[in-house]
């Protein structure tokens, strides 16, 4: 399923502890160009796969055939936080998966939209034992992205998060965008994240 990448962030929020990189405000790659806000830098591919595989046990213990699923997709291509932040994976911070899926576009986007929606909120349920709150689900048509962001309850002690998920549709699949904030900062960049999402432009040859 497009979405079971999201589950795996939710275990990132708290790792972490290398210093960013230089600074580069617009991202472009062979599917898409994307402009982040303003002092963003890139997560190393390195530090992705690390955690990547940490979450994917956190998964495996607490949802094994989520974790089993999880286990057969691919890793985050790319991943970016502010310049300011001290440790990796700090919120706010986003996540690319950029390999295609799929062949095309859906015929009924509006039933593959609610089916996405539906999915990824019984996946919150399964990894943290609580139901998330749904915060935003919409589907800018122009664009061909589908939004849904959730506020997922944190377990015990540890603290709400909010989970961006965003899915664009290709003329040769989709590929996903993730963006993670704690409960405390979704508020204050709530609106600079959609407006990352919002200028994203697919290469040609995918339009």
């Amino acid at each position: 399923m497009k979405r079971i990448l999201v589950l795996a962030g939710l275990a990132l929020v708290l790792l972490g502890l290398s210093a960013p990189m230089a600074a580069a405000d617009v991202v472009k790659t062979e599917l898409f160009s994307i402009d982040l806000p303003s002092g963003w830098v890139a997560i190393p591919r390195a530090e992705l796969d690390e955690k990547f595989k940490e979450a994917l046990a956190n998964m495996k213990a607490k949802s094994p055939a989520s974790g089993q699923k999880l286990s057969q997709a691919t890793t985050y291509e790319y991943g970016f936080q502010p310049v300011t932040h001290q440790r990796w994976f700090e919120s706010p911070y986003m996540l690319v998966d950029a390999t295609l899926q799929g062949s095309g576009l859906p015929g009924d986007m509006a039933a593959e939209n609610r089916a996405a929606t539906a999915w990824v909120v019984g996946l919150a349920k399964d990894l943290t034992g609580q139901a998330p709150f749904v915060l935003f689900d919409d589907y800018d048509a122009a664009k061909r992205i589908h939004t849904v962001e959730l506020k997922v309850f944190g377990e015990k002690d540890k603290p709400n998060t909010v989970v961006s998920c965003a899915t664009v549709y290709t003329a040769k699949g989709w590929f996903s965008f993730y963006w993670y904030a704690s409960e405390a900062d979704y508020g204050r960049v709530v609106d600079q994240m959609r407006r990352a999402l919002s200028s994203i432009e697919l290469a040609p040859g995918l339009k």
